[in-house]
């Protein structure tokens, strides 16, 4: 277990908590970088899954990160939030909500900064000159594929981000169900479900060895938060993806896979979803009408904007204001 601490990427931020069995260790994140706490459980000798539950107030700088020689890999599954992280090339990416990152034990970032949000995860730490020949009769493969597959990652440079394949969602809800229901009592059908998943890593490789790199310039990452900026504040306009990237000096096609890969979704829809929010708070605290809150958030046309709203909240904007001022009369 102490290789494993020594190679958490703000291992400095955590105070150890309790073992519960010999197989199983939490550490707390210290108050002053946040809250939460991680749960490291030994798999079978060279192989971990840890579970991740926190809230990270500051970046994790690189020189915050204890070096190790060790020769590992490390599969992180994000079940909710989001992190960014820079690499020494002054590129920068993001892992959120449906991703999985793959990379092998040299640490090549330069700093690594969390949302506002809860992080949750599943993290897979294979430690390869750990594991020993029984890994054979429990997996049915040899310790060469597994070395092949750190080789095959290892190769990238930087780190692989794809999105989480079903069959791996799958096994990562039934170890969210066990993790509720306590680990100690379900912890034989844990390591088998973990196994499942890193033997389902191994063969599936294949898949999706050559998936594009998710990184962009810094610069670039830069100019999507410019962008968002100027979406949000001028929700009333009209415009193209063509103005949005002559305005901001981009292709048309990296805006919107940038934008995309940042916000979650394209620039037309980040702009609608974002009117949405700002009428309906605009009918639960103002005095506007229909009409008028429409045309503060960009519909001359009532009836369109009434279609938009109801696909958003499943209600027409009169019904969810009539049915807000009832709930305000009942309450009195």
């Amino acid at each position: 277990m102490n290789t494993l601490q020594s190679d958490i990427a703000f291992m400095s931020k955590l105070k150890l908590q309790n073992v519960i069995t010999s197989d199983i260790t939490c550490f707390n994140i210290l108050p002053n970088y946040g809250s939460g706490r991680l749960q490291i459980t030994k798999i079978i000798p060279g192989l971990f899954l840890v579970y991740n539950d926190f809230r990270v107030n500051n970046r994790v700088l690189s020189s915050d990160t204890p070096k190790t020689k060790k020769t590992y890999i490390k599969i992180d599954y994000c079940l909710n939030g989001y992190y960014k992280f820079e690499l020494n090339n002054e590129l920068v990416g993001m892992v959120k909500k449906g991703n999985s990152i793959f990379y092998t034990g040299v640490n090549n970032f330069t700093e690594v900064q969390y949302s506002d949000e809860v992080y949750n995860s599943f993290c897979l730490m294979c430690y390869l000159n750990d594991l020993d020949s029984s890994i054979s009769n429990i997996l049915g493969i040899t310790l060469d594929e597994v070395w092949q597959f750190y080789y095959n990652l290892d190769a990238r440079k930087d780190y692989l981000i794809i999105n989480t394949n079903l069959q791996n969602l799958k096994i990562l809800n039934f170890l969210g169900e066990l993790k509720k229901n306590g680990l100690v009592n379900n912890l034989g059908l844990l390591k088998l479900r973990a196994l499942e998943l890193f033997l389902f890593e191994i063969y599936n490789y294949k898949s999706y060895n050559n998936a594009p790199d998710r990184y962009y310039q810094k610069t670039t990452i830069k100019k999507m938060g410019l962008i968002k900026d100027f979406i949000e504040q001028n929700i009333t306009d009209h415009y193209k993806i063509e103005d949005l990237a002559h305005r901001f000096c981009l292709s048309k096609t990296k805006l919107k896979e940038c934008f995309k890969h940042v916000y979650g979704v394209g620039p037309y829809s980040y702009l609608k979803n974002y009117r949405m929010k700002i009428a309906k708070d605009l009918l639960e605290n103002s005095d506007f009408n229909i009409l008028e809150i429409a045309n503060r958030v960009g519909y001359t046309s009532p009836s369109k904007f009434g279609v938009a709203f109801k696909n958003t909240y499943e209600v027409n904007p009169l019904k969810y204001r009539k049915a807000l001022n009832h709930n305000i009369r009942t309450q009195d």
